[in-house]
């Protein structure tokens, strides 16, 4: 009794989904007895369809401003949906100036029916497969972007004809030096109908590497003299992140305002990836910009913005100008904490593998930053530190044309005290020159000494004058040809040399370093030097001790890190000992030698083994005081 039970069931099941299907089957007959007559009939009521290529072009050419035409076949679709298809070709746009020649292996133009009924031509879609793009300069891309006019921009985005825009495997073709095209673009654009939002993705590859981007845009709203677009753009690709957020405005000329956040891992590589060449180099690394920004044609601008970079944060205002010559940098920014080591350069390569000494290369004036870039930057400070120099606060500007760099150091707390001066350094000539002049008050004079590797430990605070200039391709080359001058006047201090030692020994002291913590204090010391061939050659030192005064001359050799002096003491230096000498010999001494390791000796009579008259002294001597 089950199985008839189940078979009684199954006949019922059938035939009610029979009748439920019917009322379907029905309608699917009577669309089909619907269209296939509007089918039959829409040749007969969209007319003559072999000038369709033309009019598309002629629609085509009114947006473009330019010269369209089908150049092969053209063949119309009138299902699934009315279409012309052929090989497409754009010449002498008026608003793509900057493109010499653009032309489509297949172009596939969709039409709106409605309107084609009407009579009206109207682009419902445009798919472009394989575009090819050649520009009329061979440029960076980013300085064609740039260059690009503004108001031909709007006016093409405005007057856009189509609802949706289709690309793939497009190619802009670049000059060699730009990575010899842009790959493998795809596009999808959608326009809203009624509203004018746009929505789209795609991506290109660039010199091997892939970005991606994303857009939104919301309904434009249009003024007398403006229309204006709510825009979200997002850009992803492993040189660099970006994402926008703000309003473009279509005038006269094109303008983003809004917000945005870039961020690269080295911006080095970004630079030369979008083609602003730099030398290689271990700075640029790690940048971001976040803040408010606005973009007006080449320039780039952060009013407000937030930057990081190699270690390094500041607020302030930044912008950026492509030029097809030279970028051009304008900032103020203020650091909590600016470390320069990044951008001061290297003199030399390291040594190879055998440990054979480098070979010499261009300086750190070579792969000078601003060699590549026009600049005016105004930068601030609450620490900076140069190498091993710690320096304080401090306020400075730079200016950069042409090759031409010149710096400006308002105030500056250095070793203790503050500086100014100026530096300039001009890199269009061969070899560089470089010319500085520096005002340094208060400074400690042991704690500026040490960094600068200058093993000569005097103590004291002083005030120093400067106007130097040398010329050179190098480091060593700019030591070896300083010259200028140099004015020295410090207080309350002390100098490593034990004069009362030297004077009032019984027998001849060869004394060899440095006296140390019994070296001989002073309450004014002036010095007035110049600087010739890398050497500091004073002409006049005058030392006042608590015991007397010491005068002299000598020089120091800078790139031997040597010193030879002769010096005249004072015969009140120690008035008990200094009687037992000859009163008519005035007391000398020289100190000649290593920086680090001097001799130190009487120079007015033989030392231990000489015999025989006074030797003479080793460089001009001053009248004691």
């Amino acid at each position: 009794m089950a199985q008839p039970l189940a078979e009684g069931n199954n006949t019922g099941g059938s035939e009610g989904m029979k009748r439920s299907q019917s009322p379907w089957k029905w309608l699917l007959f009577g669309l089909l007895a619907v269209l296939l007559p509007s089918i039959a009939l829409l040749p007969m009521l969209v007319g003559d369809t072999s000038r369709f290529g033309d009019r598309v072009a002629a629609e085509l050419s009114a947006w473009t401003g330019g010269k369209v035409e089908f150049t092969g076949p053209v063949r119309v679709s009138l299902f699934p949906d009315v279409s012309v298809r052929g090989e497409l070709a754009i010449r002498d746009s008026a608003r793509l100036p900057l493109v010499e020649s653009f032309e489509v292996k297949e172009a596939k133009v969709s039409l709106d029916l409605i309107d084609l009924l009407r009579g009206r031509i109207s682009i419902d879609a445009l798919r472009l497969l394989k575009p090819r793009i050649t520009l009329r300069n061979q440029a960076s891309p980013a300085i064609v972007a740039a260059q690009m006019p503004e108001a031909q921009i709007s006016k093409l985005l405005a007057a856009a004809p189509v609802r949706a825009l289709h690309v793939r495997k497009a190619r802009i073709r670049l000059g060699k030096a730009y990575g010899g095209a842009i790959k493998d673009i795809y596009a999808h654009l959608d326009v809203g109908e009624e509203t004018g939002a746009v929505s789209g993705f795609g991506s290109f590859v660039f010199k091997g590497t892939t970005v991606r981007y994303s857009l939104e845009s919301g309904s434009p709203s249009t003024t007398e003299i403006a229309v204006s677009v709510p825009i979200s753009l997002t850009l992803v690709s492993k040189p660099f992140k970006a994402k926008i957020s703000g309003t473009a405005s279509l005038a006269s000329a094109f303008k983003l305002d809004g917000d945005m956040r870039a961020e690269t891992d080295d911006l080095r590589k970004f630079l030369n990836w979008i083609g602003v060449g730099l030398p290689e180099g271990e700075s640029l690394k790690g940048f971001t910009a976040s803040g408010s920004f606005n973009l007006s044609g080449p320039t780039l601008t952060f009013d407000d913005g937030t930057f990081a970079l190699d270690g390094n944060k500041a607020i302030g205002l930044l912008a950026v100008t492509l030029a097809p010559a030279r970028p051009r940098l304008e900032a103020t920014l203020a650091f909590g904490r600016l470390v320069l080591d990044p951008y001061l350069g290297t003199s030399e390569a390291p040594a190879d593998a055998t440990g054979s000494p480098p070979p010499r290369q261009a300086t750190l004036l070579d792969g000078a930053l601003l060699n590549y870039f026009d600049a005016d930057l105004r930068i601030s400070a609450a620490e900076i530190a140069a190498g091993t120099l710690k320096l304080g606060r401090g306020g400075f500007t730079v200016t950069a044309k042409d090759g031409a760099v010149s710096g400006d150091v308002g105030e500056l707390e250095l070793c203790g005290g503050s500086a100014d001066g100026r530096i300039g350094v001009d890199v269009t000539q061969s070899p560089r020159q470089l010319d500085l002049v520096a005002n340094l008050a208060d400074i400690s004079l042991d704690t500026c000494l040490d960094p600068l590797d200058l093993k000569f430990p005097i103590r004291g605070t002083g005030s120093l004058k400067a106007e130097l200039s040398s010329r050179g391709i190098d480091l060593d080359d700019l030591t070896q040809n300083l010259s200028g001058t140099l004015t020295l006047a410090a207080r309350d201090g002390a100098v490593p040399v034990d004069f009362a030692r030297l004077l009032a020994a019984s027998a001849p002291l060869d004394g060899s370093g440095w006296s140390g913590d019994s070296g001989s204090s002073f309450s004014q010391l002036d010095a007035d030097c110049r600087v010739a061939a890398g050497q500091i050659r004073c002409q006049s030192l005058n030392l006042r001790t608590p015991r007397g005064s010491v005068s002299g001359t000598g020089s120091v050799d800078l790139p031997k890190k040597t010193l030879d002096w002769s010096l005249s003491v004072a015969n009140d230096i120690d008035g008990a000992k200094a009687s037992q000498l000859t009163q008519q010999t005035t007391p000398e001494i020289s100190i000649r030698g290593s920086l680090l390791q001097p001799v130190i000796r009487r120079a007015d009579r033989p030392t231990l083994g000489e015999g025989g008259p006074q030797a003479a002294p080793l460089a001009p001597q001053a009248s004691p005081q």
